[in-house]
């Protein structure tokens, strides 16, 4: 008898264990799954364009299609906002009646709308950020160029962050800010990404490169006066002409080139800056023979003489030169003389690095092969560009007074 009892007990508390783990089995298989939001992100920016006295543009985008918001305020409580209701990826909204000279804290919101009430509608917000509206007249003011930030964003990352450090006003770039311009993911990986932190307080823009491709991404990110490609501002006492260089490679845009020339008379501004992406005078090999590109945009060269532009900005060769003042394609070597004007390649911002001929040439007056950008400021009559390697030690200096 007792050993029958001793066989039964295990069995029947086995029999309990079964039946336990059973009933809890079948509890969590009775469980409904929870219904999971799907999250929404912001993949570019929030990001400044065309800033003026009284106005500026947001732009950001998110993964999915949402609604559009921005608050803003003097104080990080944000007392405004603008809504968009309609729904979207590619975020653009102008805020106008601003105070001009003025810095304002801002966030971004995207909500995806749900017809269910008791649901919680997906929503993402922006940490704060700040602008700054354009300056008065008579305000000095800093602005930083660069380009051919291309290939290596690590790169591009490093002079970005030195921009940032240096907290200039606007950023103009001379193109080339994406390897291939039809290549979507290339557009957050190259340019947006690893510059987030300065577009996002700082204003940005940029002159059309080849490696743009003429790309309809380009002008679904960015929000430049018409037509985008080629536009003009004025910040401060400054006009700043961008213009689209690839349409003179081939053959003369006289459409442009007309544009160019009204654009340049009809400003009274004191001092004048002209941005494009290929150089008309450039010590890169190759580029040193009649009929190269170079050469090709020297058709402009009258014009900025004839309109007193002060300094021409451009990039596609990937290293830094800066000419003497140049008159009639000759050099002003001891005095900077109305009419002559400057020349500038900054295309160290990211790209592999481009060589230079062995002996100088006539026009150049500096040149460096590494990574670099530029800082300029102008205080009323007086203009002065620094000229900073990528660990942020300045290597050449420009000072131009009227």
């Amino acid at each position: 008898m007792l050993k029958r009892n001793i066989i039964i007990l295990p069995v029947f508390a086995l029999c309990l264990l079964l039946v336990q783990c059973t009933s809890i089995t079948i509890v969590q298989d009775e469980t409904p799954p929870e219904e999971k939001v799907q999250p929404i992100r912001i993949i570019k920016g929030p990001y400044l364009q065309n800033v003026q006295r009284t106005a500026i543009t947001i732009m950001w985008e998110t993964d999915l299609e949402s609604t559009s918001q921005i608050d803003y305020g003097n104080e990080i409580t944000y007392s405004e906002k603008v809504v968009c209701e309609k729904l979207k990826r590619i975020h653009e909204i102008t805020i106008s009646g601003l105070e001009v000279e003025t810095i304002y804290h801002y966030q971004v919101i995207s909500r995806i709308p749900d017809e269910k009430e008791e649901k919680m509608e997906p929503v993402i917000t922006s940490k704060d950020s700040t602008f700054k509206t354009a300056v008065r007249e008579d305000s000095p003011f800093t602005f930083a160029v660069y380009g051919d930030n291309r290939t290596y964003p690590e790169v591009h990352e490093k002079i970005a962050k030195g921009i940032a450090e240096k907290k200039p006003d606007i950023v103009l770039n001379t193109g080339d800010v994406v390897e291939f311009g039809l290549f979507y993911e290339g557009w957050g990986r190259e340019f947006f990404e690893p510059a987030q932190e300065l577009f996002r307080n700082t204003p940005f823009y940029i002159a059309i490169g080849n490696h743009e491709q003429d790309a309809p991404w380009y002008y679904d990110f960015v929000s430049f006066p018409e037509p985008e490609n080629y536009y003009s501002f004025d910040y401060g006492n400054a006009h700043f002409t961008i213009i689209d260089s690839n349409q003179w490679l081939d053959k003369p845009d006289t459409e442009q080139y007309e544009w160019l020339e009204e654009d340049l008379k009809s400003t009274s501004a004191v001092w004048k800056f002209v941005f494009f992406h290929h150089p008309p005078y450039s010590s890169y090999p190759g580029y040193t023979e009649e009929g190269t590109e170079d050469k090709k945009l020297r058709v402009l060269c009258p014009l900025f003489e004839r309109y007193n532009v002060d300094v021409v900005f451009s990039g596609h060769v990937h290293n830094y030169e800066r000419t003497y003042p140049l008159l009639n394609n000759n050099v002003e070597r001891y005095r900077y003389r109305d009419k002559a004007v400057v020349y500038i390649v900054t295309g160290g911002g990211g790209a592999e690095h481009d060589s230079l001929i062995e002996n100088r040439s006539y026009f150049t007056a500096e040149s460096a092969i590494m990574y670099h950008y530029c800082i300029s400021k102008i205080d009323a009559k007086n203009f002065q560009m620094m000229v900073y390697n990528i660990e942020g030690k300045p290597f050449d200096f420009l000072n131009i007074g009227k």
